[in-house]
């Protein structure tokens, strides 16, 4: 089976809202965060690993579907993310800052994109990285 997902769903390019077949774009829409939101509090590596699958899992499915409200979930997702990380008052000792699943959760949104299409994730989320390096480079000096 294609798993919780639902990739049957996917292959649609309208959303039945009495199809039993297919979840709800804002049910997936919540998984997602949740995925991220346990990923940003998470300090156990194999429960982070485990949690990075599941994201993994969910946005490549989404990324594959043709329904671009669904398709769309990962890419916000990620600016999610990126807010996050840059969110101001986050001192050294914040939950975000010291999670161990803040790299985990980038890792499992890029590595959703298929490897035979382009990449819009990762170049994405590398520019904006890199940005954030640049700018907090010497704040701590």
């Amino acid at each position: 089976g294609g798993g919780a997902v639902g990739v049957k769903g996917c292959k649609k390019t309208k959303l039945d809202p009495h199809s039993s077949e297919l979840l709800d774009p804002q049910l997936l829409q919540s998984a997602g965060q949740y995925f991220l939101d346990s990923l940003l509090l998470m300090k156990h590596n194999g429960a982070v690993e485990k949690t990075r699958i599941g994201l993994t899992a969910l946005a490549e499915r989404l990324l594959r579907c043709r329904d671009p409200a669904l398709s769309a979930l990962p890419a916000l997702w990620l600016e999610t993310l990126l807010q996050r990380v840059t969110a101001q008052n986050q001192g050294i000792n914040s939950v975000h800052r010291r999670s161990a699943g803040i790299p985990y959760a980038f890792l499992g949104l890029f590595m959703a994109e298929s490897p035979t299409c382009p990449k819009v994730l990762l170049p994405r989320g590398a520019d904006a990285l890199l940005a954030i390096a640049e700018s907090t480079s010497g704040a701590d000096d």
